[in-house]
């Protein structure tokens, strides 16, 4: 069953519209009818099965059928601070963490950060992330979208620890402490922060900004990983050992 994401809350009603893009990708691209049925989700935790009751490629009317409350959800809060990529690397990153069932993506400039948005061009970035994240959530099934929120400076990220209760960063000279005997070592972590670094890693200066600011400094592994894949490692690993 195709599905959409709803952006206000449904609540208790019982008929919708959908308009817009939403609208034309129902009749004109799915080629929906009257009588057939899709799933929309408003980011509350349930899913509506509606009934389509009337539309053209402007608007259509459904009719809410079913509320299912789907247990997809992580039982943690995982927020994913990625270090600024090139190229069209975040948006990869932001649509796979999506489908792995992160809370939050933030992007953070570093000292070795090569990658930079143009000076006027954060809003309409943020937009397209967003964009991406949404249709990431409606692919796999998720009930919830993650925020993706705006680039911020690692030394300003170090000042929101008090908002976790566990911040991780995976670092690729570290070699005693794996990330899963972290986790192993907090098994009450129910907010948890995971900070990537960029294409060139983390300095050693940051490094000992995150050991000050009370940061598990962690390993994935024997292997030298490229900062998304080790986006997607780290967030895999978490997922799995929590939920």
């Amino acid at each position: 069953m195709h599905r959409f994401y709803f952006e206000n809350p449904v609540g208790r009603q019982e008929a919708l519209s959908l308009a817009g893009e939403q609208a034309h990708q129902i009749t004109q691209v799915l080629r929906l009818k009257t009588g057939d049925s899709l799933c929309l989700f408003d980011g509350t935790g349930e899913e509506f099965i509606c009934r389509i009751e009337a539309g053209d490629r402007g608007k259509v009317a459904v009719r809410v059928s079913e509320r299912l409350r789907p247990p997809v959800e992580a039982a943690i809060r995982l927020t994913l601070a990625q270090g600024l990529l090139k190229g069209e690397k975040n948006e990869w990153v932001i649509q796979k963490a999506t489908e792995l069932g992160v809370a939050a993506i933030r992007f953070l400039t570093t000292e070795r950060t090569v990658a930079d948005l143009p000076q006027g061009r954060t809003a309409s970035r943020l937009a397209r992330w967003r964009k991406v994240a949404v249709e990431a959530a409606e692919q796999s099934g998720r009930v919830a979208v993650p925020a993706v929120l705006a680039p911020a400076a690692l030394s300003e990220l170090w000042r929101q620890r008090a908002d976790y209760d566990l911040a991780l960063m995976p670092w690729e000279r570290e070699e005693g402490n794996a990330l899963t005997r972290s986790l192993a070592r907090f098994p009450e972590a129910r907010r948890i922060l995971c900070v990537i670094g960029p294409e060139g890693g983390f300095s050693e200066a940051e490094i000992s900004e995150g050991r000050r600011a009370g940061a598990e400094i962690v390993t994935l592994g024997p292997r030298v990983l490229r900062a998304e894949t080790a986006a997607l490692a780290a967030t895999a690993l978490i997922l799995q050992e929590v939920v």
